[in-house]
């Protein structure tokens, strides 16, 4: 059952949601974590986080809707002390990325796995040795294959919809949000980690 089986017609009332469709879709979100979080890797997962807390610059890139949880991401690795940056077009991540260094690192955000207008990103990656981290539900694109690390973020988006529409990143903010998580257990000094956090993170409440 999915939501194209909700028929709508200029004649009829626009459908009202359910306990029934309510309760498909939570059973779908439900599933895409608990698969996401089984797939993960604990050993491969410390090692994107050391890269992550150790690197220079984290370049998040993405296209189209990726590009916001790629903003997303940016935001919650700053928090914690990361230098990550997310630029607001894949033409300027194209940019950035031919200035990445070996200590930089570059996390690509892309549930299908397929897009063109990352492949000169990766290309520049490449050649400046930076380690590749890449978030997506298909690991064995030709760019995934690419990867250093690859986590997966399963989507259950085509059997909610029963179509191709890609509308829901529930996954891949669970991975950012366990990435965050894991980074607060970087530090060795809590004095500084805290002060890092309460810059970031408690300043607007001087305002309230």
């Amino acid at each position: 059952l999915s939501y194209r089986s909700l028929e709508i017609s200029n004649s009829s009332p626009m459908p009202q949601p359910s306990a029934s469709t309510t309760g498909i879709s939570l059973s779908h979100k439900v599933k895409e974590l608990s698969q996401t979080a089984s797939l993960i890797d604990s050993d491969d997962f410390s090692a994107v986080v050391n890269l992550l807390h150790n690197a220079n610059l984290v370049l998040i890139a993405g296209v189209g809707n990726s590009i916001n949880m790629g903003v997303n991401a940016a935001f919650k690795l700053s928090q914690v002390g990361v230098r990550a940056f997310c630029p607001s077009t894949t033409e300027a991540m194209v940019s950035v990325a031919t200035n990445l260094k070996e200590n930089d690192v570059l996390l690509v955000i892309s549930t299908s796995g397929y897009s063109k207008r990352l492949v000169n990103i990766f290309d520049s990656a490449e050649d400046s040795n930076t380690p590749i981290i890449m978030i997506t539900d298909n690991p064995d694109t030709p760019l995934a294959k690419r990867a250093t690390h690859i986590i997966r973020a399963i989507s259950r988006d085509q059997a909610i919809t029963g179509t191709e529409i890609a509308f829901s990143h529930s996954s891949i903010n669970f991975v950012i949000e366990l990435l965050f998580l894991f980074l607060t257990s970087c530090w060795d000094d809590p004095v500084e980690f805290n002060r890092i956090i309460s810059k970031n993170l408690m300043g607007d409440k001087q305002y309230s």
